[in-house]
């Protein structure tokens, strides 16, 4: 077994050390070729990789920076954005050039570990020592009049800014420097084309790439140094995120529509008591889904939380109103009672209450649809129904009933009412508390 192995490493040596063979070029010796020939006569004879390409050592290299974006990935725990690109850099080589009647070529490709390469170094990029490698390994397209194109497969991470505030539609922007190393603007001229192209991108299905922006700079610091500023602005794919937003507002719409029921009925308390829980579930469930990168809390976290606080103090605001002490008889009457007597007494009172005013003190104006309910309500609760007639044999004591009925039904009335009045003007706050809150979690991008 061990001989297997040792033979496997030997060949494997020997493999590479035939491909390093090949793509050195041979100055010993003639080659047989006419492409042989002309790289032997342009890197075989006084051409030095490790100097300008420039026969006058004041002439600055002009070097041209194209960018094609391939595919990206947005890290969102560490915000960051993987790249994968396909760079161009063109510039001329003064020293590179032949004619084309010599050798019968235009063009020739030659290895960029032959040629002088322009030194260009990215910051801002998270792991640039190691990524920064890919894109050496290459060969470059050299024109018989000495222009010099290299198209390199890099991938870069870089660094990327995101508050999180307006979380699912918040918008990251990622940037990145490209600069020379050691070679100042009178040495190397770095210029790039105002954008990245598109044409092969394959898109991330999380993140939609809304511009790309490329800014040139001149950095001073004793000497100037060219500076190429890559800006790429990405916008979070909401359409996933509809399946988790949607049920966290079903529950605030639920929450809300049950106050229209009569604070006296079991099923207010019930449903208000499982929404409650419903918004403390429904919180930890958006907490498990989001990625918390920065120290600003999302808007959406903050709307339910209010929503939350708001659904008990309602809980609480139901019972408080179930167990309100009715008003006694021959008492003054409240200051509650008489404004909502005087508020349901108009037609605009009468919509928004849903309640008729009393004009009768003897009871003949009828008990309105909400006055009968809490009725039954109370029955209910006592242990009887709505239906229940209590019959009373003694004559003196019926008829003083049937004397007294139509006052006690009255007062109650009014007690009722003012309720009413209180339960429907805190349903009206409510729903305002709500728009603001609504209009607060709307993104500044969409206002």
């Amino acid at each position: 077994m061990l001989k297997v192995i040792f033979i496997f490493y030997i060949i494997t040596l020997f493999v590479i050390l035939q491909v390093n063979n090949v793509a050195t070029i041979k100055c010993d010796g003639e080659s047989s070729s006419i492409e042989g020939k002309l790289l032997k006569k342009l890197l075989c004879f006084d051409y030095d990789k490790t100097q300008r390409p420039v026969k006058n050592h004041l002439t600055a290299v002009n070097v041209s920076m194209s960018t094609y974006l391939k595919e990206y990935y947005v890290v969102e725990s560490d915000p960051s954005l993987i790249l994968s690109v396909w760079m161009t850099l063109s510039w001329k080589d003064e020293f590179l050039t032949w004619n084309r009647a010599d050798y019968g070529m235009e063009m020739v490709n030659i290895d960029s570990s032959e040629l002088w390469r322009p030194t260009i170094e990215t910051s801002r990029n998270k792991k640039a020592g190691a990524l920064d490698k890919s894109c050496r390994d290459h060969k470059c397209e050299v024109k018989h009049n000495g222009d010099v194109s290299c198209v390199s497969p890099c991938t870069y991470e870089a660094h990327c800014s995101n508050t999180n505030v307006d979380w699912p539609f918040d918008v990251m922007e990622c940037s990145m420097y490209f600069s020379s190393w050691l070679e100042f603007t009178t040495q190397l001229n770095i210029t790039a084309e105002s954008n990245v192209s598109r044409e092969f991108l394959k898109e991330d299905k999380h993140w939609k790439l809304l511009s790309t922006e490329i800014v040139s700079h001149i950095f001073e610091y004793d000497e100037s140094f060219p500076l190429i500023d890559f800006i790429i602005t990405l916008e979070r794919h909401v359409g996933s995120y509809t399946a988790i937003i949607t049920p966290g507002f079903m529950v605030v719409a639920v929450s809300l529509v049950v106050l229209w029921i009569d604070s006296a009925s079991s099923d207010r308390l019930h449903i208000l008591s499982a929404t409650c829980l419903g918004h403390f579930i429904y919180l930890e469930y958006i907490y498990w889904h989001m990625t918390y990168n920065t120290k600003d809390v999302p808007k959406i976290l903050l709307f339910f939380r209010d929503s939350l606080l708001i659904n008990v103090v309602m809980l609480i605001f139901t019972i408080v109103l179930r167990h309100t002490a009715p008003m006694k008889k021959n008492s003054s009457e409240r200051l509650i009672d008489r404004l909502a007597l005087r508020t349901v007494s108009t037609s605009w009172g009468r919509m928004l209450f849903q309640a008729e005013p009393i004009t009768d003190l003897k009871g003949t104006q009828p008990l309105g649809e909400n006055q009968t309910e809490r009725e039954n309500n109370r029955h209910a609760e006592n242990g009887t129904n709505g239906d229940t007639v209590n019959l009373v044999v003694d004559g003196y004591e019926g008829n003083h009933a049937s004397n007294t009925a139509a006052p006690l039904s009255t007062e109650q009335h009014r007690a009722d009412l003012g309720i009413i009045f209180i339960d429907r003007i805190v349903l009206y706050c409510c729903m305002i508390c709500y728009m603001f809150m609504i209009f607060n979690l709307i993104p500044k991008k969409m206002l």
